[in-house]
């Protein structure tokens, strides 16, 4: 089974915390193939879901700067590095 299935499976049985965790799992993949467009968009996707676990939200803000940070936009990376060391205070 693929991500992107997985997380379709997710969203349509209405599990959050897991389509939020194959969302940054795309992401990560994403990154990794240099597609900082597509990593991005599905941080945000992650991001913008109501979850509660800290930690995925924590490592999603440290993805979502350091994809930033990639692609030399550093209004945006400061945006979510701030955001991401504030929920780790």
């Amino acid at each position: 089974m693929t991500l992107q299935k997985a997380a379709e499976i997710a969203k349509r049985e209405n599990r959050m915390l897991r389509y939020a965790k194959s969302l940054l799992l795309m992401a990560k993949s994403f990154q990794t193939e240099s597609n900082f467009e597509k990593a991005i968009s599905h941080l945000k996707m992650a991001y913008e879901l109501e979850i509660e676990d800290s930690k995925l939200k924590s490592n999603i803000l440290y993805h979502l700067s350091r994809a930033y940070r990639l692609i030399g936009d550093y209004e945006n990376f400061n945006k979510y590095a701030d955001m991401y060391f504030e929920l780790e205070a």
